[in-house]
Formats: C-alpha cells, sequence, structure tokens
C-alpha cells in the first residue's frame, strides 16, 4: 500500500487507499461553510456530497481497473487524492484497441452513473438555487457532476483518460513514444491554459491551477517514461546484468549491514537464508529506519522487503515500467531457483546514457 495513504479495504482484488491530503479538502468545505454561515445540516449535506463524488470516482477508477483485468493486467492499487483518483495498473496495453477501451472504461463508468440519476434530475433553476439542500436537488448536482468528469476526463490533456484515447488514437499509424510525445505535448497546452484560468481569470476557481500544474508534471512524466522504455526496447536483463553484489544473511546482526553501507558503493544488499536460498532485499531506508531506531542488536530479517526476482530474459523495458507500481528500484535476477546477479536503476539509466552518447558520437 501506498505511503501517505489510508487503507479502505480491498474489493475485487484491489486494495483501495485515500490519501492523506483528501481531509485537507474536507476541512477546506467545514471552512468555506463556517465563512458562509452554514447550517449543521448543510454542513453535513456538502460533505455528503463530496463523499458521493468521491463514490463515483472511485467507480471510475475501477471502470479502468476491471477493462485491464479483462487483457489480463493487474491493477495493484487504486488512490483516492483531492484531484481525483489513481489506479496503478502493472502496465499500460500494448495493443492501442486495448488502450482505448481501457481509457474509455472510467468516463463509461459515469456516464452510467448519470443515466441511472436522470430520472431524478430537476431543470428547475430556482430550485438548484438552493444548493444541494434536498434529495432531488443533490441527486441533480451528482448527475451533472458526473456529467462534468466524463467530459472533462475525456479532454485531450495527457494523462488524463483523453490523452490516452488520443495516445491511442495516434498509436495506430505512429511508434508508441512518438504518439505518447504528441500526446504529452497536446496536455502540457490544455495544462497551461488551465493554469492562466486559474491564477488570472476573475470568478474562475484557482483549483484548476492546481488542476494544470498536475496535467503538466504527469504529462511530462509519462512522454519521459515512454522515451526510456523506446530506448530501451529489445535489451533483456541479461545484456546489462550486474554480478557483483553484496550479500547478508537472515540471522546476520544488523551492525553487519551498517559496516557494509559504510565500506562499500552498495545501497541495498540480497538476503539469503542458512541454506543459500534467496529470503529478500534490505535496503538502505528500511536500515536507516532500523538506526534511527537504535536498535542495532536487530538482526538482518527484521528488515527485509519482500522484493520478487526477475528473469534472465525478462525485457529491460517491462522491468523499468513496473516499477512506477512497485516503487522499487533494485531487483535480484534468478535463474533456476538461484539468485546469479542484481539489476538497479542506476544501472539501467547508465546504459541509457552510454548508449545516446554512442548513437550521438
Amino acid at each position: 500500500m501506498k505511503k501517505n495513504s489510508l487503507y479502505l479495504g480491498s474489493y475485487f482484488g484491489i486494495p483501495v487507499s485515500v490519501h492523506w491530503s483528501f481531509l485537507l479538502l474536507i476541512f477546506y468545505f467545514v471552512w468555506i461553510s463556517f465563512k458562509q454561515g452554514q447550517t449543521s445540516m448543510q454542513l453535513f449535506t456538502q460533505i455528503l456530497f463530496v463523499l458521493s463524488v468521491f463514490l463515483c470516482v472511485l467507480l471510475h477508477e475501477f471502470g479502468h481497473a476491471l477493462a485491464a483485468k479483462k487483457y489480463g493486467i493487474k491493477t495493484h492499487s487504486i488512490v483516492l487524492l483531492p484531484i481525483g483518483g489513481l489506479a496503478s495498473l502493472e502496465k499500460l496495453p500494448s495493443d492501442p484497441k486495448q488502450e482505448l477501451w481501457v481509457a474509455f472504461a472510467g468516463p463509461l463508468v459515469n456516464i452510467v452513473i448519470a443515466l441511472l440519476l436522470l430520472p431524478f434530475v430537476s431543470l428547475d433553476l430556482e430550485q438548484m438555487s438552493n444548493s444541494i439542500s434536498g434529495i432531488q436537488p443533490f441527486l441533480t448536482n451528482l448527475f451533472f457532476t458526473n456529467i462534468i468528469l466524463s467530459v472533462f476526463n475525456l479532454l485531450p490533456a495527457f494523462p488524463m483518460d483523453g490523452g490516452r484515447v488520443l495516445r491511442a488514437l495516434l498509436s495506430f499509424k505512429l511508434p508508441a513514444h512518438k504518439a505518447t510525445q504528441i500526446a504529452a505535448w497536446v496536455g502540457k497546452s490544455f495544462a497551461l491554459i488551465f493554469v492562466f484560468l486559474g491564477l488570472f481569470v476573475p470568478n474562475v476557481s484557482p483549483f484548476l491551477a492546481l488542476i494544470g500544474v498536475f496535467i503538466f508534471m504527469g504529462a511530462g512524466a509519462e512522454s519521459n517514461a515512454k522515451q526510456k522504455e523506446f530506448e530501451l526496447e529489445g535489451l533483456l536483463v541479461k545484456d546489462i546484468l550486474m554480478t557483483k553484489y553484496e550479500i547478508l544473511y537472515s540471522q546476520d546482526p544488523i551492525q553487519k549491514a551498517i559496516d557494509l553501507l559504510l565500506a562499500s558503493s552498495a545501497k541495498e544488499f540480497v538476503v539469503l537464508n542458512q541454506n543459500n536460498e534467496y529470503e529478500g532485499v534490505l535496503t538502505r531506508d528500511n536500515l536507516l529506519k532500523i538506526l534511527a531506531q537504535k536498535n542495532t542488536e536487530a538482526l538482518v530479517q527484521e528488515a527485509i522487503t519482500k522484493i520478487q526476482p526477475i528473469g534472465l530474459n525478462d525485457k529491460v523495458a517491462e522491468v523499468y515500467a513496473a516499477k512506477a507500481v512497485s516503487e522499487s528500484t533494485f531487483w535480484p535476477v534468478m535463474h533456476n531457483n538461484e539468485i546469479v546477479g542484481v539489476l538497479d536503476l542506476e544501472n539501467i539509466l547508465e546504459y541509457v546514457l552510454v548508449r545516446n552518447a554512442q548513437l550521438n558520437s
């Protein structure tokens, strides 16, 4: 589960959590309510409406997750943020048709919700002016919110769903990294427009500027990641495997790991049991946590992280792409049930730098 998130349970086998910053949104509405002199019931209705919207956002993310599952792609987690939800797929479909369906699935859920709410919709403007006090105005606002969510998400602003739709359509004619670059450029253009509107246009919420910043950063990150995947195309783990690495045993004292950390350039350590079988990885972060607790009497096994080993013939591009979900930057490499080497993010990026230098020389 992601750090700084509250676990809400697992549904369809997918862990769901809400980021702590979601509370800031609730506090914002409480502050606005008191500032406007609203009653406790009006405040309760406002918060209930926010929670209802985020339930719709959660269902939107499950739309992506279940569509991806149809194509054999797992979703590691769903996290709710103040600006929406994030479904962490283990990878994106390589087939443009599949990516198209996965991208459309989320907004389609909002359209279905809107259709279910349609019989309860009121277009009485006088009634609508009473905020969301009352069942029918509440459901009417929720109807229009789902319409807005579906339309907004389908804007061709990468990395939103519409950007992924645009990338999928472009991928029918262009290589994936080129399609991503174009979609990212369109996304950044929308982002700059949102920032300008949110900061300089009267009566436009500054929240739109925050969304613009999110889109701009997300578009750049996605474009860079896809470019890296292209540069790693065809490369296998065995091609850049590191065979020199540090080994610790699960029953070793943590002090031994501290000594190795200080005496070598190693930041992560492969951990074996007494039968030389793979147990996990000791990361520098976990080691520092032990030191912060002043628990120098601990054993290595108390601080290991279970990282799934990769194989010699695994594609480096897929390993690199999966790091965004697993948050791993260090991978033990296993062959015939034995650890034969390691691969880390620094090694991958160095390969890209060397290869680009060779191509440009």
